[in-house]
């Protein structure tokens, strides 16, 4: 009888302990919705366009999208994971096709995903030592999102710009 009572303890305990945090939850859902948005994005600019920038200041299309690459990976890797691998493309962004693009956008979203999900929720508000001074990681989650939405943003202009009429927003 009394194993039976441990074992039953150690079986709620782990049901306990093995439920998601809400942000966590809350963040994936979302990210998610932003990856499918910017897969979509993306794939709405033609190819021969990928080196389309408004003004010479401003970055390429492709070079945006590469760039929330680059950012998703170091912010997962330098502040959640407080790990020094990065994930880097071999080429730029004007030597890569259309489809070597979307690639990297989807491995970065779905590896910053899967990185998220194992964070250990009491971590999240474990301060780091960002570029900018000492914030949580749970801040840094919240600027992954932020960031790629910012450039997200960007390349939608570069559609209008175009004359191309982005994909429906996904983000409910």
């Amino acid at each position: 009888m009394r194993y039976g009572t441990l074992f039953i303890f150690l079986i709620l305990v782990g049901q306990l302990t093995a439920q998601p945090d809400p942000f966590v939850a809350d963040f994936l859902l979302r990210w998610n919705n932003a990856k499918v948005y910017s897969l979509e994005v993306i794939e709405a600019m033609p190819e021969r366009h990928f080196d389309y920038r408004p003004r010479k200041e401003e970055m390429r299309f492709g070079e945006q999208a590469m760039h929330m690459v680059a950012n998703i990976y170091n912010l997962t890797n330098r502040y959640i994971q407080m790990d020094t691998v990065y994930q880097k493309p071999v080429a730029p962004a004007s030597e890569m096709t259309k489809q070597e693009i979307l690639n990297w956008v989807n491995k970065a979203f779905d590896d910053a995903a899967s990185s998220i999900e194992k964070i250990d929720a009491r971590d999240l508000d474990t301060i780091t030592d960002f570029f900018a001074g000492p914030i949580s990681k749970r801040r840094v989650v919240m600027l992954l999102n932020d960031h790629q939405a910012h450039h997200r943003g960007q390349m939608v202009v570069y559609l209008r710009l175009k004359g191309i009429v982005p994909p429906k927003y996904v983000g409910w």
